[in-house]
């Protein structure tokens, strides 16, 4: 209670302006707080700067200082309060980043998708444009997967000419795709 009665008068100082009334203050709590600061942060710098932060809360704060009530404890629920916002906002952080790089890839991935999309489209109507014979022996042998031999029994053809339609539909969608992609 000593210490209380104390800092009534430096309160009242402090409330007015009064620097070395601060001053005062800051020696007197400033390793309370850096204490308390490190127990939440191993770094030393990061304690210190709880303890410039605190401080310059009550500074900007003074003239709102109750006499009456214990310096101790607000400066310690300054010095709480502080240590959970910045607790907070490292949660927010990082939930904001992870939000974030999700969206960037689902974004990512939706860009793909439309690119892909609007290729396979293009694409398409490069096959639906070959001449019907060869489009068959086209979707047959490289969509289906059948094989020549199967085409060629499919569309009662020789292998040989099912070779030329697909070669020559081959080239074709090459050269669509060089003139899509350029």
């Amino acid at each position: 209670m000593k210490e209380e009665s104390d800092d009534k008068p430096l309160v009242s100082r402090l409330k007015r302006g009064d620097k070395k009334a601060f001053e005062e203050i800051f020696r007197k709590y400033r390793e309370k707080v850096y204490y308390f600061a490190i127990r939440y942060y191993n770094s030393p710098e990061d304690a210190e700067n709880v303890v410039q932060d605190v401080f310059i809360k009550i500074w900007d704060e003074r003239a709102g200082l109750k006499e009456e009530l214990s310096l101790n404890n607000y400066i310690y629920t300054i010095t709480k309060n502080h240590l959970f916002n910045i607790q907070r906002k490292k949660i927010n952080e990082k939930a904001y980043r992870e939000y974030i790089t999700g969206h960037l890839t689902q974004s990512t991935n939706l860009e793909n998708e439309l690119i892909y999309a609007d290729l396979k489209e293009k694409i398409d109507k490069v096959i639906d444009d070959l001449p019907a014979q060869r489009r068959k022996v086209f979707q047959l042998g490289n969509i289906e997967g059948f094989s020549n031999k199967e085409v060629a029994a499919l569309l009662s053809l020789s292998v040989r000419t099912i070779e030329v339609h697909k070669s020559l539909a081959i080239k074709t969608v090459k050269l669509a795709l060089k003139k899509i992609l350029n």
